[in-house]
């Protein structure tokens, strides 16, 4: 009895988790459904891309950190894990965000051939890139006017990134 019982307290504190460092599956499928909600209330895949691309990419840039405590010196794998993380938010949502949009090329050659034909484009999938790109240069952009203004200002990093999306989604809403 004694030996089960020790045996039940070991793994229990074996098995107990201290932090997870995983990427939330639980975050993706709230980012979609507010996607979705955004979709239904008739907001453009685009800018809905934009802002679900950001929090993508600030999510890989969280796990890549946090993942520096365990894989140290090792310059290639933080590329990885963030091109993992990013994909691992992104393409599960591309099936449920519709929007396509196409644009065609006419230059030279039968139609069908590389410089002639009609290619489609998922704007969930360009927002969501650009949203990234935005949130991975918002900390260089916010060193620089640091060092042009010789101070920073509260949250400056985190008003940089949200007034840059906010400035790209009203672009995008005009535009398309």
């Amino acid at each position: 009895m004694k030996k089960l019982l020790i045996s039940y307290i070991s793994g229990f504190i074996i098995l107990w988790p201290k932090m997870a460092f995983a990427h939330c599956p639980l975050c993706t499928v709230g980012a979609g459904s507010a996607a979705l909600l955004a979709t239904w209330l008739g907001i453009n895949t685009l800018s809905i891309g934009l802002f679900i691309g950001a929090f993508a990419m600030a999510m890989a840039l969280w796990v890549e950190k946090i993942s520096r405590k365990f894989y140290t010196g090792k310059a290639n794998i933080a590329f990885l894990i963030v091109a993992a993380v990013f994909l691992t938010t992104i393409l599960p949502l591309l099936p449920m965000m519709p929007g396509e949009t196409h644009f065609s090329i006419f230059l030279t050659g039968n139609y069908g051939s590389i410089l002639n034909r009609t290619y489609l484009i998922n704007l969930f999938l360009i927002g969501s890139l650009i949203g990234g790109l935005i949130m991975y240069l918002s900390p260089f952009f916010s060193k620089q006017l640091s060092k042009i203004k010789a101070k920073k200002i509260p949250f400056q990093g985190m008003i940089i990134s949200f007034l840059t999306l906010l400035i790209f989604s009203v672009f995008f809403e005009i535009l398309l």
